[in-house]
C-alpha cells in the first residue's frame, strides 16, 4: 500500500494497493457488538472479496475472512457514512495488454469479479486454536453479460486474445474542487474462460462471458502484475 496525501488536491487522497508477494498478508481483528454479546475474532485473513454490479442496483460487496474462535471482549464500536455506489457510476472497459483505456466503457449489465486468496489455517499438536492463517494461491476471476451485438466477444474467446481489465466506481466529490471519490481495479491480463449466449425465442440475446486473471510477466512492476487497485478517498490514513 502506498498512499498519497492530498493527492491529486487538499482533501483527496489516493491509495494504491497491490499484490504482497508473500503467504502473510495483514491480518485483522473482526468484532461484534450487539445487547447479548461483545466479541472479537482475533488474527484473520481475508478469503475472499467479491464485488457485484447490476443495472439499476447498488453496487454490492461480499467478504469472507478465516481467524480464530470469537473471544469475550470489552469493544466501543462506532460507525461512519460512507461512499455508497450505484451501478450507474460503474464502468467497465478494456484494453490490450499493456495498452491504455479509452473511451466510456462496454455497455453490460451485470458484472462480478472474485478475488480468492485460498486461505489454510495452521494447526499445531498441543492447541485446538489456529497457529496461523496462510494465504496459498491467490486467483481473480469474474464474469459479465452484454448485449450480442457481432462476434467481437466470441471472437476473444475463440482466439484466446488476451485482455486487461478496469473496473471503475466513481461517486461524490471529495476535496476542494472536483475530485470524486473512487474504486478503481485494473487486471493486467485475463483471458475468457467461457463464452455463451441465451437465443431463447422471447430473451434478449446478450453475450454471457467468464474470466480469469493471468499473470503478466511485462508488468513494470512485479506486484502488480495480477492486478492493481487505486483507492480516492478523504482519509489520510495509511493503514488499511
Amino acid at each position: 500500500l502506498v498512499t498519497a496525501a492530498d493527492s491529486p488536491e487538499t482533501g483527496a487522497n489516493t491509495h494504491t494497493f497491490t499484490v504482497a508477494n508473500n503467504n502473510q498478508h495483514p491480518s485483522y481483528t473482526v468484532a461484534y457488538e450487539d445487547p447479548n454479546q461483545d466479541q472479537v475474532c482475533l488474527g484473520c485473513r481475508l478469503e475472499s472479496l467479491s464485488f457485484t454490479v447490476v443495472a439499476g442496483e447498488w453496487v454490492t460487496y461480499s467478504a469472507v475472512f478465516m481467524g480464530n474462535m470469537p473471544v469475550d471482549a470489552t469493544e466501543s464500536l462506532s460507525f461512519t457514512d460512507k461512499q455508497q455506489f450505484s451501478a450507474d457510476q460503474a464502468t467497465v472497459r478494456f484494453a490490450a495488454v499493456d495498452g491504455s483505456f479509452a473511451g466510456t466503457g462496454v455497455d453490460i449489465d451485470t458484472f462480478s469479479m472474485n478475488i480468492s486468496k485460498n486461505t489454510e489455517a495452521f494447526y499445531a499438536i498441543g492447541s485446538t486454536a489456529p497457529k496461523n492463517i496462510i494465504n496459498k494461491q491467490f486467483s481473480v476471476s469474474g464474469d459479465f453479460s452484454k448485449l450480442n451485438e457481432d462476434e467481437t466477444y466470441f471472437d476473444i474467446f475463440k482466439n484466446h486474445n488476451l485482455k486487461a481489465v478496469e473496473f471503475a466506481l466513481s461517486g461524490a466529490n471529495i476535496g476542494a474542487t472536483s475530485t470524486p471519490n473512487s474504486l478503481t481495479v485494473k487486471l493486467e491480463q485475463v483471458h475468457f474462460s467461457s463464452w455463451n449466449n441465451n437465443a431463447g425465442n422471447d430473451d434478449i440475446v446478450k453475450d454471457s462471458v467468464e474470466f480469469k486473471c493471468e499473470y503478466n510477466e511485462g508488468a513494470a512492476d512485479p506486484n502488480a502484475g495480477m492486478m492493481n487497485v487505486v483507492l480516492v478517498n478523504d482519509s489520510a490514513n495509511a493503514t488499511y
